[in-house]
């Protein structure tokens, strides 16, 4: 049988139940300061404000894979795993960042990427 737990941090990541792989890898978190998949997106205020978080990530979701956390009433935090080629050419989440920008219908006002 397969054993997984998720991270201490409660994310998509899953390890088996090998205590010593998860404490290396809590510790490898703690020591690393960047986000190299995570974009910060703002939106027109009152635009997401009714909104689940499930709706918001709806949105995107011919753009790719990723877990999105609405985190204000006109923000939302997404960690992408997955560009789709046809969407996004180069790949990029500054590339991403411009092309939902554009987009009137999201209404996305400022995007940043965390590095």
């Amino acid at each position: 049988m397969n054993k997984m737990m998720m991270d201490a941090f409660g994310s998509q990541r899953y390890y088996n139940l090998v205590p010593e792989q998860h404490a290396i890898y809590v510790q490898q978190q703690a020591d690393n300061e960047e986000f190299p998949t995570t974009v910060h997106l703002t939106f027109e205020p009152g635009f997401i404000h009714a909104l689940t978080a499930e709706t918001v990530a709806s949105m995107f979701s011919e753009y790719g894979d990723y877990y999105l956390f609405k985190d204000t009433l006109d923000s939302v935090f997404m960690e992408i795993f997955f560009l789709d080629k046809n969407k996004v050419k180069d790949q990029t989440l500054d590339t991403f960042i411009k092309l939902v920008k554009a987009e009137k219908q999201f209404h996305v006002v400022d995007g940043v990427h965390y590095l």
